[in-house]
This record gives C-alpha cells, structure tokens and sequence, in this order.
C-alpha cells in the first residue's frame, strides 16, 4: 500500500510540472506575439507617420523651388529689360551722332564755294579779316608755294571786262598773311603768289595780266595758322593802250 502511494505521488507531481512547465511556454509565445504585434503596430505608425513628413518635406522643398524660381525668373527678366534700355540708348546715341553727320556734311556741302564767295573788283580797296571773311581751313598749301598754309582763307573772285594789267595788294598786315592768285578754285591751279615772312615785309603784292570775261580766284591765306585783319587793293590799267586805269 506504501508503494502505491508513493508512485502516485511521483506522478501526481509529473503531471503538475509538465502543466507549469506547457503552462510557462504558453504564457512566453504570448508576450513574444505581443511584443511582435507592438513592434508591428509601432512600425505601421511610424511609417503613416512618416509619409505625411515626407510629404511635408516635398512641398516645402517644391514651395522653395517655385519661390526660387520666380525670384530667378524675375532676375532675368529685370536682366533683360535693362539690356533692352541699354541697347535702345545706344541706338539713340547711334542715330543721334549720324544725324549730326549728315548736318555737318550738309553744312560743309552748303558751304560757300570760290564761285559764290567774295567779289573783288579793280579799284577796290577792303578791310577784311579771315577770322571774319575766311573760311574753316581747307587748303594747307598750295603748288607755287612750299609754305605749309594752315591758317584760315579768305576766298575772292575777280574779274575784268577788258585785257588788263592787275596788281594785287595785301596791306595793313598784322600776322603773317600770304596771297595766291588762281585760275580755278583750286590750290593746285596756282598761277603767281607773294608769300614773304611778316619779318622781312609787311605787304604782299601779285602783278599778272587779265583777259577779258575770265574769272580769276584769289585766296588770301595765313601761314601755319596765322589768322587776323588785312587790306586788300585792286589796281587796274585796261584798255589798248593802257590809257584806263582803275584803282591807285
């Protein structure tokens, strides 16, 4: 009877440790699938979570762009229009210095020529000035002469009605002003001159003889760049016999 009991015993306190024992593995996989389920959750929550961030983050980066852009944009578009204005004034500028050519040759074209200038006759006698009568320098020199002429010149034309003997005088003379005679209004076409250094003379005289209804050009020009006040004189011995005498 003792050993009956005893073997109960025995087995009584086996089945007790294998119930603790299906017991505790039961009681461990549950905290395991909790803490997977948890671990789940907390990772679909965090990535919901996460989605509106990255969201979020695209529209303020998208947000920075745009402002960026319209800033850019408005650069290149304030670029652009102050090297549109700075083409259109350089275009005005253009057009305003061609315009002031065209005047300028037009005042040079207008300019009056030994045709139309001054009118010397036999028995005159005028004071003059080619800072008054001359014109802007045009001729620098001329073929009877090897003085550089810079000075401004005063242009005449002269004529006679007979065959004439004609001398020419420049008096009066405060600066170094020479005189050429010419057949055409041209520095080129030089027929006599006087051109004696202020030093040595203070007159200029030309001597020639005239045909008749010929137009003749003196120019009364400075050397180097002389310019200043003079008398000019005409004196004219006409006829056959030179019996007609105009002038001193």
């Amino acid at each position: 009877m003792k050993t009956y009991s005893t073997f109960f015993t025995v087995l009584m306190a086996s089945l007790l440790l294998t119930v603790f024992v299906a017991c505790s593995v039961n009681d461990g996989e549950s905290e395991s699938d909790g803490d997977t389920e948890q671990t789940e959750a907390d990772g679909d929550s965090d990535l919901e979570g996460g989605i509106p961030d990255g969201d979020s983050d695209v529209e303020a980066a998208d947000g920075d762009q745009t402002t960026d852009d319209d800033s850019d944009s408005d650069e290149v578009d304030g670029d652009a229009e102050t090297t549109e204005e700075a083409e259109m004034e350089a275009e005005k500028e253009v057009e305003v210095q061609e315009d002031t050519e065209v005047e300028v040759e037009a005042e040079i074209e207008d300019a009056p020529l030994c045709g139309d200038g001054l009118i010397l006759s036999c028995g005159d006698s005028l004071a003059h000035n080619t800072n008054v009568e001359g014109r802007v320098d045009e001729w620098f020199g001329y073929s009877c002469s090897a003085r550089a002429e810079g000075g401004r010149e005063a242009i005449y034309t002269f004529s006679t009605e007979e065959d004439c003997s004609v001398v020419l005088r420049l008096t009066d003379l405060s600066v170094d002003i020479d005189l050429f005679l010419l057949s055409e209004c041209d520095p080129f076409s030089c027929i006599h001159m006087s051109s004696t250094p202020l030093d040595i003379q203070d007159d200029e005289t030309v001597e020639f003889e005239t045909e008749a209804g010929t137009v003749y050009f003196v120019s009364v020009d400075g050397y180097s760049d002389a310019a200043g006040s003079y008398t000019i004189e005409a004196e004219c011995t006409c006829g056959v016999d030179g019996d007609e005498t105009c002038g001193k």
